[in-house]
């Protein structure tokens, strides 16, 4: 057992803030433990948001107890269950209505050098405790059977909820994981927090050491992208970019206010087609870099090669689609081959960036020109007797251009074409 401040919440006010099925799960994960002589406690991110009173979906528990006799009594419990383990010796629980919780033993983790992956140890709860990111995060909530719902605080993060801080745990934090640098300002502009006096000065010292330099572009990839999902990812990429953070992955000038105000607008106008939302977010960030600093930037945050390319080809050809599509008259078929070689995302994110005129442009291509193509195949031309070769692709190319600009209807109407030209 673990001594330290606490406080109690009652299970009414849990279950206002975990769904039913939910919450008896981990109410019977608790009655499995007691019945097994294990302290169990849900722990961390789950605990700050129940005092917070902020709905949960993700639960997260450590035990003393041996997680693999855990694990047994979970699956006599529940037939249906399916159960992953990390290499870490976490256990996930997955239920068949799509819920999941995670059980870990309490760890120790040690860093052999600055921004390692940390060498993981089985612990103590206090071991368990100081492992953690910052205060907000150190709670404990036992739902074992006597005295569930009771709230362990060993490092007065409460208190540091209460005042709205961000505060690390000891002055090395942002050099052992420097994601943490990060997740500091996920958290203060999720939580509208702020960031303590110290826990401050030391990530920029960490930011101006250059420790992120030292993360692997897997790492920095991961909690950037964390951030763009945030409901207030603009503002904690202005906050990035008022700590240097943009500068070490690559990004010397960011966008101003108005700018992100305007994409925040327009890409909302265009949500419908996007396929992931995050990467007209990407493009904003490296909007004003140049071709070099986007390489850069691609290199650092680990952006895959389908990703990359799209941020070059926005950043190369970008200006000149835009301004082919400024024309008062322009053709369907100029329209469709000034986007065809876009990105559907990078197309939207062209979008927040033109003018009423190219902004309609471009939703046309989107909703009427982006999918045609011509009934006639390949096989279709072999049946005519035409001999295989590169006039294929010539055929079907100007196939393409008379249906986009609303010729040949039928699929009768271009074998008629084709014969008419190349028979």
């Amino acid at each position: 057992m673990v001594t330290a401040q606490s406080k109690k919440i009652s299970k009414r006010s849990i279950q206002k803030l975990i769904k039913k099925p939910l919450f008896e799960k981990i109410k019977t994960i608790g009655e499995l433990c007691y019945s097994l002589g294990y302290h169990c406690y849900i722990v961390g991110g789950t605990v700050r948001d129940i005092i917070l009173g902020i709905p949960l979906n993700d639960i997260d528990v450590v035990s003393d107890g041996d997680i693999s006799l855990i694990k047994k009594q979970c699956m006599k419990k529940w037939k249906q269950l399916k159960i992953t383990e990390s290499k870490f010796g976490t256990i996930k629980l997955l239920f068949n209505d799509n819920s999941h919780i995670d059980i870990a033993h309490f760890r120790k983790e040690t860093y052999p050098y600055p921004a390692s992956l940390p060498v993981v140890q089985r612990g103590i709860i206090v071991d368990d405790v100081k492992r953690r990111d910052f205060t907000i995060n150190t709670l404990l909530m036992d739902i074992g059977k006597i005295n569930f719902g009771k709230i362990y605080d060993v490092l007065s993060g409460i208190n540091d909820i209460e005042k709205g801080v961000i505060r690390i745990l000891h002055n090395k934090s942002f050099i052992d994981d420097p994601t943490r640098i990060f997740r500091a300002l996920r958290f203060a502009n999720r939580l509208s927090f702020r960031l303590d006096k110290t826990t401050k000065h030391l990530l920029l010292n960490a930011v101006n050491d250059g420790y992120i330099s030292k993360l692997t572009p897997v790492r920095i990839r991961r909690e950037l992208f964390l951030i763009l999902m945030e409901k207030n990812w603009d503002k904690i990429l202005k906050d990035m970019d008022k700590y240097g953070i943009l500068k070490e992955i690559g990004i010397k000038k960011f966008c101003s206010q108005r700018r992100i105000g305007v994409f925040k607008k327009r890409i909302s106008e265009i949500a419908s087609k996007l396929h992931n939302p995050l990467l007209p977010k990407l493009m904003l960030i490296a909007h004003k870099a140049t071709i070099s600093e986007t390489n850069q930037f691609i290199d650092k945050v680990g952006l895959r090669k389908k990703e990359g390319t799209a941020l070059l080809e926005v950043k190369k050809k970008g200006a000149k689609t835009l301004e082919k599509l400024s024309k008062s008259k322009i053709s369907n078929k100029d329209i469709y081959w000034s986007l065809k070689t876009f990105d559907t995302d990078a197309i939207c994110f062209l979008y927040t960036l033109g003018d009423k005129k190219q902004r309609k442009h471009i939703c046309y291509y989107l909703e009427h020109l982006k999918n045609i193509k011509p009934k006639l195949t390949g096989k279709d031309l072999k049946t005519l007797k035409i001999t295989e070769g590169p006039i294929y692709e010539k055929i079907l190319k100007q196939l393409l251009n008379m249906k986009l600009n609303g010729k040949l209807k039928s699929k009768q109407q271009e074998i008629d074409f084709v014969k008419r030209l190349f028979c």
